[in-house]
């Protein structure tokens, strides 16, 4: 992982620009409530508890191992959510078209 990092600090500016999902937020001092509201935005999946025993096994709750499974989804029902503003469901409210794409993964 040390690889990946920058050799100095110098590397980094604190004035750059903060990217999340194509959203592009320069550095100001209003900048942490509007990165904030971009993070509130996303569509988030958490881990899932007290199911059913999957067979054969006693697990009854997917910590530990779920977390690739959630970003998967999360992911993908960002991409649809974001399609679906674009294309036939651009009419629709945000919160409609949020509990459509949520639902997907119920």
């Amino acid at each position: 992982l040390a690889r990946f990092l920058p050799e100095s600090s110098d590397a980094v500016q604190p004035d750059s620009p903060i990217h999340i999902l194509g959203t592009v937020v320069e550095a100001s001092a209003e900048a942490t409530a509007e990165v904030q509201a971009c993070v509130r935005a996303c569509l988030w999946f958490t881990y899932r508890q007290h199911f059913e025993p999957i067979p054969g096994t006693v697990f009854t709750s997917d910590a530990g191992w779920g977390c690739m499974m959630r970003s998967g989804q999360m992911i993908l029902a960002q991409a649809l959510l974001r399609l679906s503003a674009g294309g036939g469901g651009a009419g629709a409210s945000l919160e409609r078209r949020e509990a459509a794409t949520v639902a997907l993964f119920a």
